[in-house]
């Protein structure tokens, strides 16, 4: 981290190893080669290391100082990259999820909703027995109601809201409680999908938390 080694130069001081660019470019597994080596990459691997986290970089080359060579019509190069590598990730971390937050076999269950529509969602499918509107309802204030599809009332429920960023994933957010019939937590996810929600992947909302 005290060099960066194929852009030929040091910063302030010497490098802890002098050969440090001769061993980079010299490199090599499976055929093949590191062709680079960035500061910002550096810097974002050493503060991940000191956090505890893990931390990766996906780097674009478009100059070589040595060579004095530049790649000038990069933009579009850039956005493939960006697409191809985090394009899919961002769309997911955009949809709304649904998932059972409960252990199968209890009295009671909680049907977790998060993303940036809960609210909307959960106003579709969830009526509060007060006549209010579930998107009027204050944050953090339990309401009970119950949760109906097509006319018919599945289940008599308290439902909880949660507005970003004060929530566990720091989205808006709902939650559930409702019988722990597996029937009807299975079906309030069902519900919950026809009105725009995808199924939560494993760990996704503590993902999201972070």
């Amino acid at each position: 981290m005290d060099s960066f080694a194929p852009q030929g130069r040091f910063l302030r001081a010497e490098p802890a190893d002098v050969c440090q660019n001769e061993k980079i470019e010299n490199f090599s597994f499976n055929g093949m080669n590191i062709t680079n080596y960035e500061m910002e990459s550096s810097a974002l691997a050493g503060l991940a290391s000191i956090l505890g986290h893990k931390a990766a970089c996906i780097c674009m080359v478009v100059a070589n100082r040595r060579q004095k060579e530049a790649f000038t019509n990069y933009k579009q190069s850039m956005n493939d990259l960006v697409q191809k590598s985090i394009g899919k990730n961002l769309k997911e971390m955009n949809d709304t999820i649904c998932a059972v937050a409960t252990a199968p076999g209890g009295a009671l269950g909680i049907v977790r909703v998060s993303g940036c529509e809960a609210i909307s969602i959960a106003t579709k499918v969830f009526f509060p027995i007060s006549g209010k509107a579930f998107d009027t309802v204050k944050a953090n204030h339990a309401i009970l109601g119950t949760i109906e599809y097509e006319g018919q009332v599945i289940d008599e429920v308290v439902g909880l809201p949660f507005y970003a960023p004060h929530s566990y994933t720091g989205e808006n957010s709902v939650e559930f409680s409702c019988h722990g019939s597996k029937y009807i937590l299975s079906k309030i996810v069902q519900i919950l999908i026809s009105n725009g929600c995808r199924i939560a992947q494993p760990g996704e909302y503590t993902k999201r938390a972070f």
